[in-house]
């Protein structure tokens, strides 16, 4: 992961991916802390960087880009189809 994304010498001791038996997960920690051309262009994408998008493949779980909407007053999330393609072309890198 490091070398791939070149995450930065100085973030690697921040950056570790774990794994939880008691909740049956994987975390990648300070994913958020990591602008780049490999983690956000690369193998990332504009709302979601490759950090975020590999800790969701090891969690068994879809790639997908939500708009916040409010409709009747209330906030509803709605599925960016457009943004979840490109995204869901990322996530075959890994």
């Amino acid at each position: 992961m490091y070398e791939t994304l070149e995450t930065p010498y100085s973030r690697r001791p921040q950056t570790h991916v774990s794994y939880s038996e008691l909740n049956d997960s994987w975390h990648i920690s300070s994913k958020s802390l990591y602008f780049g051309v490999m983690a956000d262009d690369v193998y990332g994408a504009k709302r979601i960087n490759a950090y975020h998008i590999l800790e969701r493949i090891l969690n068994l779980k879809d790639v997908a880009i939500f708009d916040t909407m409010e409709q009747d007053g209330k906030k509803v999330k709605l599925l960016n189809v457009q943004e979840t393609k490109i995204t869901s072309g990322k996530e075959h890198c890994w």
